[in-house]
């Protein structure tokens, strides 16, 4: 029976706001029919200019655009969260410091590396367009740079907290249009941060933690395109385009729907009545060639930037020794996993196994599996060591069945969680698979009660995503409040006047808005960890900060930490995400042929929805509509 999935996010953790200190109001008024709540500016903050006049010559249109089934949340940020849907979203909607390792110049005039300032190994300015406001008319500002600093340095569960950790300090000038970021150590590439940058006024006076603060949508865009609706009863998310936005190029279709397409057959019939311009989806067996036929239709399929890896708490009371989470790693089959976990054997990519790391051994007889002689007698005369870990493994779960979770929300992870519990249940190790939240996984990780975890993972693109996953940070959640209420830590220091020497928020500050970072690492039983995993190594630590730093370069860098994943047993990996993305006759896109559209990756194709038009050729509808399909007239 296929596991209920939870319907609502568990509360798990403290959100830390970012917090400006107020040296006099303005008021910015509102264009909007319903405007949202009074803009949160920086002391001495202009307002933005009114936006540019956008004209609407004959594109006052709509496209639905299919996806697979909402998961979580939306924050981009998140592992829980991170999808290709996702970071297609977020791509569209919130701005970026710098887009495909590019300036972007809508939001910003400048970014460049300065004198580092008194104690700081580098220091970043960035200029913000004076016209860069959020879709409430809010203006764009340091605070919303510090915001998401905070958050993404101090929350267990984000994806690229790395490069956000090695910040010191924030402080602003210009009415907080001229943002300097202050290293404690040196960072070489620092174009993927701030990217993504969250509405914090919004945000941060929410009553949640930071992994719901996007739970259900995005309160405001300053991009392209703003959420104007989420129904996920009926899988529908909704934008409208953001009359706000200060660019020179605006959106040219008024409206996109992104609908999940629950089947193959859905999908084609959809695309095939003119009801679907679009799509990304998950491939399963026949979609691809199945909405190759339908006429007009141009089908691509691209590996999107994500790993689906079974990750070994190396805390865990069963799991804690190397040789057992090697043992474990012996009984898995990665194809049998990947194809069973997917459900196709067409468009699979089974991912490579880490360098050194224990696979199954060749089937030698057409009627045994491999989990079968992995564990066939293993106290036999001249047993080879794997064997005997295979026994060791099976002792130890006598009394303690080994847990290997992963979310409900997520059908590929479900499925391959419970093959793997099959699996070693077939070998005689007692293991039970648990399917719930992803908050209740970082909990039960943290204190020893999961195992195991089935999860996605971004692919090490970038320094800072590879060394978020490998870099050392414990820290529990009593520590973190201890230093959130002044008991040390590092002040950011906003709306210090240009050319003065940053300033320092005194330790133990008596202000209650004060929020301090949290420093050093602290190891309990009650840790909340950032990485599933929990491995904390001093040398592992200081090889990602020379990765970081640039004396190490990324393609080293995979290699060491690879091999270290092997030797450690840290992981198992399982599936390379494989992605099909195709258009119909309706969209003229970034060129002619789908195959020279830019991927745009981590976000995928979809990320260029903005730059689409809509042809007069419609194709004639030979079906009536779905009933969740009522478009909006052009």
């Amino acid at each position: 029976m296929k596991p209920q999935r939870p319907t609502r996010r568990v509360r798990s953790r403290r959100t830390f706001a970012a917090v400006v200190s107020v040296g006099l109001s303005l008021s910015v008024a509102a264009c909007a029919a319903r405007p949202g709540p009074p803009p949160v500016v920086d002391p001495g903050a202009h307002a933005a200019p009114p936006p540019p006049q956008v004209q609407h010559v004959n594109q006052q249109r709509s496209i639905t655009i299919g996806i697979d089934s909402l998961r979580n949340g939306f924050n981009p940020h998140l592992i829980a969260d991170d999808d290709a849907f996702t970071q297609a979203l977020a791509r569209l909607v919130l701005p970026s410091a710098f887009v495909d390792g590019v300036l972007n110049k809508d939001l910003l005039n400048g970014a460049t590396e300065v004198p580092a300032a008194a104690g700081a190994a580098m220091t970043v300015r960035y200029i913000i367009n004076p016209a860069a406001q959020w879709s409430d008319g809010t203006p764009i500002t340091g605070t919303d740079f510090a915001y998401l600093a905070q958050q993404l340095a101090n929350q267990p569960g984000v994806e690229d907290s790395a490069g956000y950790r090695a910040i010191s300090n924030i402080r602003t000038s210009n009415g907080g249009k001229t943002v300097d970021v202050d290293f404690d150590t040196p960072i070489k590439d620092w174009t993927p941060l701030f990217s993504n940058i969250l509405p914090s006024h919004l945000v941060r006076v929410l009553d949640v933690p930071f992994d719901q603060v996007l739970g259900d949508t995005i309160p405001a865009s300053g991009n392209l395109y703003m959420v104007k609706g989420v129904d996920r009863a009926r899988g529908l998310v909704t934008l409208a385009r953001n009359d706000r936005y200060w660019g020179p190029n605006p959106a040219k279709i008024e409206l996109l729907t992104f609908k999940t397409i629950r089947s193959t057959a859905e999908g084609s019939e959809m695309l095939r009545s003119g009801q679907l311009a679009a799509a990304d989806l998950t491939p399963d067996q026949t979609s691809k060639e199945s909405y190759s036929l339908v006429p007009g239709t141009q089908v691509i399929d691209y590996q999107h930037p994500a790993r689906l890896d079974l990750d070994f708490s190396v805390t865990s009371p069963l799991l804690s020794s190397v040789d057992l989470r090697r043992a474990v790693a012996s009984l898995i089959d990665i194809p049998t996993v990947a194809r069973l976990a997917s459900g196709r054997t067409s468009d699979l990519t089974p991912a490579q196994p880490w360098p050194g790391l224990p696979t199954p051994p060749p089937q030698t007889e057409q009627d045994q599996t491999p989990t079968e002689q992995a564990g066939e007698n293993p106290t036999a005369p001249n047993a080879d060591p794997a064997a005997q870990s295979v026994e060791n493994l099976k002792n130890a779960t006598t009394n303690r069945q080994l847990v290997v979770a992963a979310d409900a929300s997520d059908d590929v992870a479900v499925a391959a969680a419970l093959t793997i519990a099959d699996v070693l249940q077939a070998a005689g190790v007692q293991a039970q698979p648990l399917l719930t939240s992803p908050a209740a996984i970082s909990a039960g990780v943290s204190t020893g009660t999961i195992d195991a975890v089935v999860s996605w993972h971004r692919a090490g693109t970038n320094p800072v995503i590879l060394a978020s996953q490998f870099q050392c940070d414990h820290f529990t959640v009593d520590d973190a409040r201890a230093h959130a209420d002044g008991a040390g830590g590092r002040p950011v220091v906003l709306d210090t006047p240009a050319g003065a020497q940053p300033s320092q928020t005194p330790t133990g500050s008596a202000d209650p808005a004060v929020t301090l970072l949290p420093e050093g690492d602290v190891e309990t039983p009650t840790t909340t960890r950032r990485t599933l995993g929990g491995w904390c190594d001093p040398d592992t630590d200081a090889f990602v900060s020379q990765m970081l730093a640039g004396t190490v370069d990324i393609a080293q860098g995979r290699q060491h930490l690879a091999e270290l994943s092997g030797k450690q047993a840290l992981s198992v990996p399982l599936l390379e995400q494989q992605r099909l993305f195709l258009v119909g006759s309706t969209i003229l896109g970034p060129a002619p042929e789908l195959t020279q559209w830019p991927l745009l990756l981590p976000a995928g194709p979809l990320a260029s929805a903005g730059s689409w038009t809509k042809t007069q050729d419609t194709p004639n509808r030979n079906t009536a509509p779905t009933p969740d399909e009522k478009q909006p007239k052009p």
